[in-house]
């Protein structure tokens, strides 16, 4: 059930910046969320954060690897901690979902009947995103979902089984003490003085230099070494996850 829209998160908002806590200082991130959701069952609260995209723009592990799109992550985290006085009662993580904000322009090489466009525009309006993968909930979110999802990044398989972008709450814990080691290293690296240009492209796309505010400054074009994103899969996410959650509390 929806209940925030347009959730600031600022020193004028709802609810105050999120605050990262470095070695050499402190950060503090604002901005807002799309939407809030809430679903109860046997007494345990769920939060899901949800973003509207005009764009493509969407989940995707890679990214998050390379400290890319943590913005929704971060404000899901967040909404745990402040659960209790914003909602009146400890909230549990169930995920990120982006939601398509815009009709889709079918196209097609041949003439379409109305059915087939119909299934063909459904496929544009799927959601994208990182949902706690529990049936109850996964059934709060698309009530028919064990017949087939139509709107959800998850699916029973031929064989019946759950697959998908689908997390337990292990790994939602685990996940929220990478994103937290990301943002604290980021933090000391900004109080470092650690300003070298240092991009990463995936394949053809630039990235964040295509949009950067600081490219008249910058020397890309001579002597920067320009580092390459690795496709990552969802297996492969997880473990690299738990691996480096794991490496940072030993040292």
């Amino acid at each position: 059930m929806p209940v925030k829209q347009e959730l600031e998160f600022s020193q004028t908002g709802e609810i105050p910046p999120v605050h990262y806590q470095g070695k050499l200082g402190t950060s503090q991130i604002s901005g807002f969320v799309d939407r809030v959701d809430l679903f109860t069952k046997d007494g345990r609260t769920y939060v899901r954060v949800v973003d509207y995209k005009t764009g493509k723009k969407s989940f995707d592990y890679t990214d998050i690897l390379n400290g890319i799109g943590l913005q929704m992550l971060i404000y899901l985290f967040a909404l745990k901690q402040y659960g209790p006085d914003l909602f009146g009662t400890e909230v549990n993580l169930g995920g990120v979902l982006y939601v398509p904000a815009r009709v889709p322009v079918i196209s097609s090489p041949t003439k379409l009947t109305a059915e087939g466009a119909r299934n063909k525009r459904l496929v544009e309006f799927q959601r994208k995103g990182l949902v706690l993968g529990e049936p109850a909930v996964l059934q709060a979110m698309e009530p028919e979902f064990e017949s087939g999802s139509k709107f959800m990044p998850f699916r029973l398989d031929g064989k019946g089984n759950l697959t998908g972008d689908l997390a337990s709450r292990e790994q939602l814990e685990l996940l929220e003490q990478y994103v937290n080691q990301v943002i604290q290293s980021m933090t000391d690296q900004i109080y470092a003085g650690n300003v070298e240009p240092n991009p990463i492209f995936r394949g053809s796309d630039q990235g964040a230099c295509q949009y950067c505010e600081y490219t008249q400054v910058c020397h890309l074009s001579s002597d920067v070494k320009i580092r390459m994103m690795e496709k990552t899969d969802r297996k492969e996410f997880w473990q690299r996850v738990e691996r480096q959650v794991r490496d940072s509390a030993e040292h």
